[in-house]
């Protein structure tokens, strides 16, 4: 980009009598410089989000039910490591997809950790007595037999035999009609 000598302002730091020549260099480079600090302090709100996302954290440790606000800012916060104005400074060593496939992978290898941990828990739920009642009402009770009772014993009855239920006016729904 050219500059006009002429046409530059004069810079208050520089005395007047710098000749033309000398002056563009200067100022030059004292404008890179400032659109430099520029671009480093324009992310307020990247700055704010930063301070909630800490704020949310500490209350998520304090208070587990709290993580609740936690988890779903942390997940837009993660997205701008994606960012090439933030991070553009990993990405000239490394290109952004290489980037991005790493933290994925050893997302990954975490999570299918977690996933055969959850998997191998191996149990089986017995309740004999209900199961009882349910074969009971099956042999024993005609198919248009209403049955009424605390929501998951109806819910099991409903499930496993087919049979009407009457539910609390409380916690009655239509759409579960």
């Amino acid at each position: 980009m050219q500059v006009d000598p002429d046409t530059l302002p004069p810079y208050e730091g520089l005395p007047r009598r710098f000749s033309a020549r000398m002056r563009r260099p200067v100022l030059q480079h004292y404008k890179k410089v400032s659109e430099r600090q520029e671009d480093h302090f324009n992310h307020g709100e990247i700055v704010y989000h930063a301070l909630q996302l800490i704020f949310f954290t500490i209350l998520a440790i304090l208070i587990m039910r709290l993580k609740l606000f936690l988890t779903p800012h942390m997940c837009i916060m993660a997205s701008l490591i994606c960012s090439k104005q933030l991070f553009g400074w990993v990405f000239h060593k490394i290109p952004l997809g290489a980037f991005a496939l790493a933290i994925l992978s050893m997302m990954a290898l975490e999570g299918v950790a977690n996933l055969q941990k959850e998997w191998s828990v191996v149990g089986q739920f017995s309740n004999l007595p209900q199961e009882e009642l349910l074969l009971w009402i099956k042999a024993n009770t005609k198919q248009d037999a209403v049955f009424a009772g605390a929501m998951p014993t109806m819910a099991s009855v409903k499930l496993s035999t087919l049979r009407p239920v009457v539910n609390h006016p409380h916690y009655e729904d239509a759409a579960l009609r």
